[in-house]
C-alpha cells in the first residue's frame, strides 16, 4: 500500500481544520485570526501540510550524525524544498522495539532560506512491524526569506524497505514576523 493512501485521511483532516496556504502566501497575505493559536499577534501564520520523502545517504557520503544516520530528500506541499535529517540520539523506551530519538532536520526552502529546527520523536524498530514513527519538529528561527520563523510540524511516517529512508506526512503551523 502506498503511504499517500495510508495517510490521506490525515491530510484531509488538515485541510478541513485549517485554511491552508503556502508559506509565501502567508507572508504576502497575513491572517490575523491565526494569532489566536498562541502566535504573536503581529506574526503572519499559515497552516501547513504536505509530505516528506527521504533516502538514506549512500556509503561514503559525509554524515555528522553521532549515531551514523543521515537522510536527504524533499519536503512538498505547503513547504517546498530540500529536507535533510541527522539522527542525533536514540534511547530505549519501556516497550520492546520502540525507541525515542532526537534529531536535527535541515529544511532548505525553495522560496529562499532555511528553517532552523529540532526534532524529537518515537520510532518502532521491531522487525515484525512496519517501522512507523511520529515526531514533532519545532521551528525556532529561519534564515533569508524565512528569518524569524517559528512554529511546529507534526510528522507521521514509516521507514522505507531495509531502512533506506522514509515517507511521511506533516501538518502544523509556521509563523513569520
Amino acid at each position: 500500500m502506498k503511504p499517500s493512501s495510508i495517510y490521506l485521511p490525515l491530510i484531509a483532516c488538515a485541510t478541513l481544520t485549517y485554511s491552508a496556504v503556502s508559506l509565501s502566501q502567508a507572508v504576502a497575505e497575513p491572517n490575523p485570526e491565526l494569532g489566536a493559536h498562541g502566535s504573536a499577534s503581529d506574526a503572519h501564520c499559515a497552516a501547513v501540510f504536505g509530505t516528506i520523502e527521504t533516502d538514506s545517504l549512500p556509503p561514503g557520503t559525509p554524515c555528522d550524525s553521532p549515531v551514523g544516520t543521515c537522510t536527504a530528500g524533499r519536503i512538498s506541499g505547503s513547504l517546498k524544498g530540500d529536507f535533510g535529517f541527522r539522527l542525533d540520539e536514540v534511547f530505549d523506551s519501556s516497550v520492546a522495539g520502540i525507541f525515542h530519538f532526537n534529531a536535527t532536520p535541515q529544511i532548505q526552502l525553495d522560496i529562499g532560506g532555511e528553517l532552523i529546527a529540532n526534532t524529537t520523536g518515537t520510532i518502532d524498530f521491531d522487525a515484525s512491524r512496519d517501522g512507523n514513527y511520529t515526531s514533532l519538529i519545532t521551528i525556532a528561527d529561519g534564515t533569508g526569506n524565512v528569518s524569524g520563523a517559528h512554529g511546529q510540524l507534526v510528522v507521521r511516517g514509516r521507514l522505507k524497505e531495509n531502512n533506506s529512508g522514509s515517507e511521511a506526512v506533516y501538518s502544523g503551523e509556521v509563523c513569520l514576523p
